[in-house]
């Protein structure tokens, strides 16, 4: 084994303990314990300190499902789940100074305003009974997180006991800068690194990260707190850890302390974090203002500034996607930026492109041309600008492609985007139709690894392709230095399991362009509810379905046209159309807002309901997060006299959460 084989086979194990914790099994014991041995025996060999062995020795010391030394490795199954007893919403965002006066026009600032640092960690929940810690939950989507209150009992900064207090107090789970170079010094940064060692099954590590508490909410009839700052104060008496926070009297002032943390405060402070949040002071005062997007209006995020860096374009890269669609990629010299180091970025489109030479009076992009780049919001990367210079002599210019860069077929344009019409056989559209189908459809265990293994080696050339496949056949693909073995008979049985499906789910799979399952599903309730009705479909009488437009409805009927082999592939394969249901909700339609439940929708349909995707006066029902929300969706529900009612309600009419 060397160090590459040792790389794929750690990624290996990784993905099989996860899916063994998860009761999910893709490989015999006696495979995992000889891949382990491999890789502990070539641990053996390499340096004390070396970053291969501790990445190597870190995950075989650990237990359940550990997480990768640079990324975290979701792993929500393996903890309890937890409903919160009050939401755990979020804020407002303030992007620039702008933005930050019409907040403060819009809630008509007087009197003092309370700043303190917006921590970037991950946010939890503490729940005391009697003055005593009982459980710790994550945030999830607000309503519903995961119960590692064994672990938040390791960290630092946290209070145990409070003397009869009952409620709640928020805070944000951080890795300090200084145990993050100590400790973990392999992980990409401390925001990425805090939100793995929290969630470990074994706690390895919970006792370096720290909580930083930022609210206190007693329950019952206690008397609330008079204002924010007594709020903090209460907190630092019993001991509790808590981020940098300030009182200022004006916004003048506020936009003074924040400039000093952009000069250099941040950067000083022993934690991330990615901006302030600025808030009332005075606590009647910020709840008699409400809400705003469902968030209070009387607090605001203010974010730092993006990170930026100058560096030098080295190349252009034309990436094809799944649909056809050839996007610009911008690669450069690799930089540092919010922790992660960045050599690439997306260009978006030929628009983009143009507007980005424009400023500095070019009319492409040029082999060493300075650009500044980011990462918005400390996550995506992106090109900013080009910086006008000199150019080195003979210096490569990028032009845009005129044949795919995958198949070489001639490209031909789409609006602001170039695409590549061969949707047949080009390869990058091969592969991409079948991930689209296989995620989709929602199958398991068709990673994008085994996809591209079949699709490169000519086994498959289609989504129907993958019905024709042989178990045995298909246990001996070498995939990455291995075989696919056992995994085989797993993922085959998922995949024939599903062969029944809904029209819409059936079409909206197949990858057209603008067509996704919701539009699908919208030619079926407007009338084009078989298949042959949809093959008729002429483009005018699509256009008119509403919401759908020329547009779509050209997409629509040529997208049909060119898949008229694969459809019939598809059902020659066994797949068939499931029948509609005559359930209890036949006839009615359903809206969610302020969350996205996939399996609550699979229950509304089984049931032969419909969901829509925005409020019309035709909805049947509105199901929102927060059942008194005042959202614009909520709002258009109230004018149109549709029915509101909450998450639960809704599982009760459905007979339960399943």
């Amino acid at each position: 084994m060397d160090a590459v084989q040792a790389k794929i086979q750690l990624r290996n194990l990784r993905e099989w303990r996860l899916a063994y914790y998860n009761a999910k099994a893709i490989v015999t014991d006696a495979i995992y314990d000889d891949v382990e041995d491999q890789c502990r025996a070539f641990s053996a060999t390499l340096p004390a300190g070396d970053t291969l062995k501790l990445e190597i020795d870190e995950f075989l010391a650990g237990v359940g499902a550990a997480v990768d030394a640079d990324e975290t490795v979701p792993n929500d199954s393996h903890w309890v789940k937890a409903k919160h007893k009050a939401p755990m919403g979020s804020l407002n965002k303030a992007q620039n100074d702008a933005d930050l006066k019409e907040w403060s026009k819009s809630c008509g600032i007087n009197g003092l305003i309370l700043w303190s640092d917006k921590c970037d960690g991950i946010s939890i929940a503490l729940y005391y009974e009697g003055g005593s810690l009982v459980q710790a939950v994550t945030r999830g989507d607000g309503e519903i997180g995961e119960d590692i209150t064994r672990n938040v009992l390791r960290m630092k900064g946290i209070i145990k006991s409070v003397k009869g207090f009952d409620g709640f107090i928020r805070g944000e789970i951080v890795l300090m800068k200084d145990d993050h170079r100590l400790h973990f010094p392999t992980y990409a940064n401390p925001r990425n690194a805090a939100s793995g060692i929290a969630k470990r099954l074994d706690g390895v590590g919970c006792e370096h990260l720290t909580v930083l508490h930022y609210q206190m909410i007693r329950f019952g009839n206690a008397k609330p707190f008079p204002s924010k700052q007594a709020e903090y104060k209460v907190l630092q008496h019993f001991g509790a850890a808590v981020p940098s926070w300030g009182i200022v009297n004006s916004m003048a002032d506020m936009t003074t302390v924040y400039a000093q943390y952009v000069d250099g405060l941040r950067e000083g402070l022993n934690y991330e974090i990615d901006g302030l949040v600025i808030e009332f002071d005075d606590l009647v005062t910020m709840e008699g203002l409400g809400q705003k997007n469902n968030r209070p209006k009387g607090a605001i995020a203010y974010k730092f500034p993006h990170d930026q860096k100058v560096t030098i374009l080295r190349n252009i890269r034309w990436q094809v996607g799944n649909t056809g669609r050839i996007t610009p990629v911008a690669e450069f010299e690799p930089v540092k930026l919010a922790g992660a180091t960045v050599m690439q970025a997306s260009l978006h489109n030929l628009s983009n492109i143009q507007k980005l030479c424009s400023q500095v009076g070019q009319t492409t992009m040029f082999e060493g041309n300075t650009v500044i780049v980011s990462r918005r919001n400390d996550v995506i990367p992106y090109c900013e600008s080009i910086v006008k210079s000199d150019l080195p002599a003979g210096a490569k210019a990028f032009h845009t492609p005129d044949k795919c860069p995958v198949c070489a077929t001639a490209v031909k344009m789409e609006g602001e985007y170039l695409l590549c019409p061969n949707t047949e056989t080009c390869p990058a559209q091969v592969s991409g139709a079948v991930k689209a189908w296989v995620t989709k459809i929602g199958l398991k265990g068709w990673g994008e690894t085994i996809i591209d293994t079949l699709c490169e080696q000519g086994i498959i050339n289609s989504p129907a392709d993958l019905y024709k496949l042989d178990a045995g056949e298909l246990a001996d693909v070498q995939m990455e230095g291995r075989r696919v073995g056992g995994t085989a008979d797993i993922i085959l049985t998922e995949l024939h399991a599903k062969k029944d499906m809904p029209l819409h789910v059936l079409v909206g799979s197949l990858n057209i362009p603008l067509c996704s399952r919701s539009t699908c599903k919208t030619l079926v309730d407007a009338g084009f509810d078989t298949l042959d009705k949809m093959r008729a479909a002429k483009m005018v009488e699509v256009a008119a379905v509403p919401s759908m437009g020329v547009g779509r409805a050209e997409a629509f009927v040529r997208g049909l046209l060119t898949r008229k082999e694969l459809i019939d592939a598809l059902l020659a394969a066994g797949i068939t159309v499931a029948k509609p249901s005559d359930g209890p909700l036949k006839g009615k339609s359903f809206c969610m807002t302020g969350f996205r439940d996939s399996d609550m929708q699979a229950a509304i349909e089984a049931a032969g309901g419909t969901i829509k995707s925005g409020v019309s006066k035709d909805l049947t029902t509105l199901i929102a997060k927060d059942w008194k929300s005042n959202s614009g969706k909520a709002q258009k529900a109230q004018q149109y006299g549709v029915e509101v009612i909450g998450i639960d309600e809704m599982w009760d009419r459905l007979g339960g959460q399943p």
